[in-house]
């Protein structure tokens, strides 16, 4: 099971202060617990996910469908982040929009958290958020 399988990884972290630059970057999401992330899969399985962390400017910013896709929306939600140990950052949405053809529509904003990252390497990340959802990313490189 995935879930075993993540939480046996979390003792093999190479990176012991996950929050002091290692998860810095884009991610994109290949597994997920979460059921809003299930449900867009469902609805568009070919949607891309990703997750990208900006330590500097204390943001990160949540998004369903890029730039390139051809896809007729496109949903992406960011957040202001807090360290607030070696392994979590809390988090709390402040701006949340749709993009459909090319029209920019704000959304109502709520929702805060945080995440713990139980693992992460060069271009892994394994992510335990503040719901119990399971996220599993890899790093992109674009």
């Amino acid at each position: 099971e995935i879930d075993s399988a993540a939480a046996e990884l979390q003792g093999y972290n190479p990176v012991k202060s996950p929050t002091d630059g290692a998860i810095e970057g884009t991610w994109i999401l290949q597994y997920s617990t979460e059921g809003l992330v299930r449900n867009v899969r469902r609805l568009a399985p070919q949607a891309g996910i990703s997750q990208e962390i900006d330590l500097e400017a204390e943001t990160v910013t949540n998004k369903i469908g890029q730039e390139e896709d051809d896809g007729p929306l496109r949903l992406q939600a960011q957040a202001t982040l807090k360290i607030q140990s070696p392994s979590r950052i809390f988090f709390k949405f402040d701006d949340f929009n749709a993009v459909i053809g090319g029209f920019e529509i704000p959304l109502p904003v709520r929702g805060a958290g945080w995440s713990d990252t139980v693992y992460v390497d060069e271009d892994s990340r394994v992510v335990r958020n503040s719901l119990g959802d399971l996220l599993i990313y890899k790093k992109s490189f674009r």
